[in-house]
């Protein structure tokens, strides 16, 4: 595949309105990105609060049965048991989540402490950089066991449902992952001046799905 020419703006003041449009929308990015944070702890307290009170057994097949991805979704709960702790957010004022929509600018008082909270906790972090920060993602296996800080709960040892959950959205990632990168964007191309890489890269799939059919072949007996 041929590579793109590059496209060049040669007026200068056409230039000059298009990179002030462009920081433009990259600081739109930047907060859209801080609110969907702020919004995922919300989520996260609010399955919690969902888990607490539905009967035992009961808030797995609701969740399996309504959402896509429970690693993400088990993510959000962990992060939001980190900022209730760290907030020290009272029954009370958790209580607020049934009775307004999860709005950032919402005129409920209760609602808007919420907020300014969750916003203090985030601070200028991403959703990675929390994760890592407070060990969720990285601090451990995804079986619940992640590396304790000060005041962390030992969250328990998950279920078989919950390993089954775990390893299908994990190896459903990773596919996705790979077909986006190998497929849709194509990213083969940029190597296409070193085929000894591409022909290194077919090569390195085929003896990972080799390994993957050895692996599989037990279970499927």
């Amino acid at each position: 595949m041929s590579q793109l020419a590059p496209i060049v703006v040669s007026d200068r003041g056409q230039l000059s309105v298009l990179q002030t449009r462009v920081l433009a929308q990259i600081e739109v990015i930047s907060r859209v990105e801080h609110e969907n944070i702020v919004r995922r702890l919300f989520i996260g307290l609010a399955l919690q609060v969902i888990k607490d009170s539905l009967p035992h057994g009961k808030f797995l097949p609701w969740l399996k049965g309504q959402a896509a991805g429970y690693t993400q979704c088990t993510y959000m709960m962990r992060l939001a048991r980190e900022w209730r702790e760290h907030a020290n957010l009272r029954r009370t004022e958790v209580e607020a989540l049934p009775r307004t929509e999860f709005a950032l600018d919402t005129k409920d008082a209760a609602m808007r402490k919420l907020v300014g909270s969750a916003e203090k906790f985030v601070g200028k972090l991403s959703w990675t950089e929390l994760l890592q920060k407070h060990g969720i993602k990285d601090g451990g296996k995804l079986d619940g066991a992640r590396t304790k800080g000060p005041g962390t709960k030992d969250e328990g040892v998950p279920d078989e449902e919950q390993m089954y959950l775990f390893a299908r959205d994990e190896i459903g990632g990773v596919l996705a992952q790979a077909e986006t990168l190998l497929v849709k964007e194509n990213r083969l191309q940029f190597l296409a001046k070193h085929p000894e890489e591409v022909r290194g890269v077919v090569e390195s799939l085929r003896a990972l799905a080799d390994k993957v059919e050895q692996a599989a072949k037990p279970l499927l007996k």
